[in-house]
């Protein structure tokens, strides 16, 4: 029946992995394996099988799009050195709905290198068409992006140094973004693994107001093959108790 889908393979009765799903969306702060199979009286490695699959349906849907006015800025994260002393720096660039106080909803991407077409090509992995991006490097990332995507006039120098002195919102998402790295997840992070928990942070934050919204939306993820998702009718305050 799971054939095609992301628990393709899993011998998890649906039920179990519905206990699952809730367990993990309502752990404001996050929870790890071994708490999430003591909870489900599974194992340690079933358990981190499970949430990998569930950060993997955690990618943003294109109906997801950030739009209205973003602002976008670029961040260097410092995760922990690895065993051979190499400091593992991470680039990543951070887009922000400008919708008041708190932020509104968040995208996340890492870079793979920090030139301007490769931020650029990450924007348009975030932003809908026709969005205003307020940014320090407009006029560059114009010559990459859409032109169906505008932009306002250049807010930052480059007097700084990369990475620093982030646009106000930005900076505000890339703090709790870094703390939720070392604390929640301790740091415990390879870059190549960087992504699925970048995705993992913008879902939260984006239906933190609706927890029992985002606990429908990633099980119907996980049982319907990934070409076929569709935003899913929200569900009733006890659609998934």
């Amino acid at each position: 029946m799971m054939a095609g889908t992301l628990l393709h393979g899993s011998r998890l009765p649906l039920a179990k992995v519905r206990d699952a799903v809730v367990a993990f969306i309502h752990a404001k702060h996050g929870i790890s394996a071994e708490e999430l199979g003591s909870r489900l009286s599974i194992n340690t490695l079933s358990a981190r099988g499970l949430m990998k699959k569930f950060r993997l349906a955690m990618k943003p849907w294109s109906s997801e799009l950030l739009g209205g006015t973003v602002a976008v800025d670029e961040a260097i994260l410092h995760l922990p050195r690895s065993a051979k002393g190499k400091d593992n720096r991470a680039f990543i660039v951070i887009g922000v709905e400008k919708r008041g106080v708190p932020p509104g909803r968040i995208g996340l991407q890492v870079a793979e290198a920090p030139f301007d077409n490769v931020f650029a090509e990450c924007v348009t992995t975030m932003v809908r068409e026709k969005t205003t991006i307020e940014t320090r490097c407009g006029t560059t990332y114009a010559q990459w992006l859409n032109t169906e995507v505008y932009f306002v006039k250049q807010v930052k120098s480059r007097r700084y140094a990369f990475g620093t002195d982030l646009l106000p919102l930005c900076k505000q998402v890339f703090d709790q973004v870094s703390n939720i790295l070392m604390n929640t997840f301790r740091g415990a992070i390879k870059p190549e693994h960087l992504q699925s928990y970048l995705d993992e942070i913008a879902f939260r934050w984006n239906h933190r107001d609706n927890p029992n919204e985002a606990a429908w939306k990633l099980l119907t993820r996980l049982i319907s093959p990934p070409g076929s998702w569709e935003i899913p009718e929200e569900p009733s305050n006890d659609a998934l108790v």
